[in-house]
């Protein structure tokens, strides 16, 4: 068996393409897409030719590159990336799910994205991961609770009829037998065979 190791920075691609179209795990996918990176590094967007979001980390430009030949490249994929995280912010936003608190979150990265003077600068890792964080783990938090609850129910179905009741009891396994014998009749109390038959007549009289 090999032994597992710690998941570093270039393990992590720096072309991510993400769901489409944005829907509530998107802020989970940018996350995860930034958040092993360096701080300082550069995070853009941008759709390919099926209209498809991704986020990609480039290395830095050259100034002259910047600001001659690459520099309407460089203003259109800031702006793709600024566009993006509004319009995942936006649609965390819609949810009734989405408490108070998160709503605070929600304008607070709001605000920091609008704010954001594309013109100059880029988004770093850094600033995306530590926004995107708690909405990030408040979606995972409910598609865990989501999973919990339908294992549940498909484990545990909901009982409405004597019917219901009866079949449940009538497929009880051994090791459920068993549970069950030594709740009623424990092999440390002596229980005479007239109040084993009481017993029995109690619960028959439940489900007949």
């Amino acid at each position: 068996m090999q032994a597992t190791h710690r998941t570093r920075h270039a393990d992590h691609p720096n072309f991510v393409p993400l769901s489409s179209p944005v829907n509530t795990d998107t802020i989970g996918e940018i996350y995860d897409a930034v958040r092993y990176k360096p701080g300082d590094a550069i995070v853009r967007a941008g759709k390919d030719p099926s209209d498809h979001w991704y986020v990609y980390l480039p290395k830095k430009e050259h100034k002259l590159a910047a600001t001659t030949y690459k520099a309407s490249s460089i203003r259109r994929h800031r702006q793709q990336m600024q566009e993006l995280l509004l319009e995942s912010t936006y649609t965390f936003d819609n949810k009734d799910w989405v408490g108070l608190e998160q709503r605070k979150m929600i304008m607070m990265l709001l605000h920091q994205v609008m704010k954001k003077d594309i013109r100059q600068t880029d988004f770093s890792a850094r600033e995306v991961a530590a926004t995107l964080k708690p909405l990030s783990n408040q979606t995972r938090s409910r598609k865990r609770l989501k999973k919990t609850s339908a294992l549940k129910a498909t484990t545990s179905p909901i009982l409405k009829s004597r019917k219901d009741y009866l079949k449940q009891f009538l497929s009880m396994n051994d090791s459920d037998l068993r549970i069950m014998n030594q709740a009623l009749f424990p092999a440390d109390k002596t229980i005479f065979f007239k109040e084993q038959k009481l017993i029995l007549q109690s619960i028959f009289s439940l489900i007949i």
